[in-house]
């Protein structure tokens, strides 16, 4: 069942980053889509910063970021440049995959069908939705 949070600003935006960390359970993909701008590089950043792995870099040219964490690997891909199925073999995410383990966050999930993602990975889906006032909304569900 989906659930809607509203968030107004950066700090509301970096609580619910690190309400959701308290609860992370690996192996997890954190699957993220919005808009251009909506903040999921934002709330990337903010989840590895909230698992110990230090400033997570922006996306904006490289497909594949990893970090280290006490709670172990987070690989952090971005799917907006994909062109198609070479870029995502390329990219390392469908090795990523087979290994289920650590935290694997997608930046445009909705890029690939729903039906990609394997088990036994759990799922956080969260869609970021950029209102009118510049406040977010954003809908989240949990597959396990």
């Amino acid at each position: 069942m989906a659930q809607q949070v509203s968030i107004k600003n950066l700090n509301e935006l970096e609580s619910f980053a690190e309400r959701l960390v308290s609860q992370f359970q690996a192996p997890l993909l954190l699957l993220l889509s919005g808009e251009m701008g909506a903040g999921k590089t934002a709330f990337t950043k903010m989840i590895v910063k909230a698992l110990g792995g230090g400033e997570a870099a922006s996306p904006t040219f490289a497909i594949h970021h990893q970090y280290e964490s006490a709670k172990g690997l987070i690989d952090h891909y971005d799917l907006y440049r994909l062109k198609d199925a070479q870029d995502l073999e390329s990219s390392g995410l469908l090795d990523r995959l087979q290994s289920a383990q650590g935290l694997v966050v997608i930046e445009w999930s909705d890029r690939l069908d729903e039906d990609f993602w394997p088990p036994p990975w759990s799922q956080i889906k969260i869609h970021f939705v950029k209102n009118d006032d510049g406040s977010r909304t954003i809908e989240h569900s949990e597959k396990v």
